[in-house]
């Protein structure tokens, strides 16, 4: 013990320098003081994926045919209100109801809606795109819920000229009314086929 004790104060006086059972030359030992460590984080948001301005909801999608006579059926409407049940109803241009069939949207249904409101979150969108109904064409009405302004916003576009942000809506629109006003079910949404009534 004292021949180990005699190194040890030996080897303290030749390197001038202190040792430590848990270091190295100079080591403190442990804890080791970190407070002097730069600790920041950077915490800025990258632009490419800050959260929209606002966010939507997908009400509902219009199709009105305006040189029709008036009892017939010439509008056509698919409300989302009450997703995943879905609300396909054909009305005269007085808003008469002449045909109503509701469905179930599937899971693949809900994704494509889900995806289709994602697309329109934080997207100004104007009142009126193109020339609604100037053509042989239908007038299509893309309604939706902004949840900074509580309350909805309309948006009217030519049949078959969806801007891009309402081209996913617009595509999920023709295919539910196709399935729908057919009673006609889908990997998309499932309905009853006996809900539609017998073709004249």
């Amino acid at each position: 013990m004292l021949r180990f004790g005699t190194l040890l104060l030996a080897l303290s006086l030749l390197g001038g320098c202190t040792l430590s059972l848990f270091g190295g030359q100079g080591d403190p030992g442990w804890p080791y003081d970190t407070s002097g460590t730069d600790s920041t984080v950077d915490t800025a948001v990258d632009p490419d994926t800050s959260p929209p301005a606002f966010r939507v909801k997908l009400v509902q999608i219009d199709r009105e045919y305006g040189m029709c006579p008036a009892e017939m059926e010439c509008v056509y409407k698919v409300n989302f209100e009450g997703a995943p049940e879905v609300r396909f109803t054909g009305a005269s241009l007085s808003g008469a109801a002449l045909h109503e069939v509701s469905g179930t949207l599937t899971d693949a249904g809900v994704l494509r809606l889900e995806q289709a409101a994602a697309r329109l979150d934080g997207v100004a969108l104007a009142q009126t795109y193109g020339c609604p109904g100037c053509t042989d064409g239908g007038v299509m009405t893309l309604t939706r819920w902004r949840d900074d302004m509580l309350a909805n916003e309309v948006s009217r576009y030519p049949e078959g000229e969806a801007p891009a942000p309402i081209g996913p809506a617009d595509a999920l629109f023709r295919s539910l009314l196709e399935a729908l006003s057919t009673c006609t079910p889908t990997d998309l949404i499932a309905v009853d086929p006996n809900a539609c009534p017998p073709a004249p």
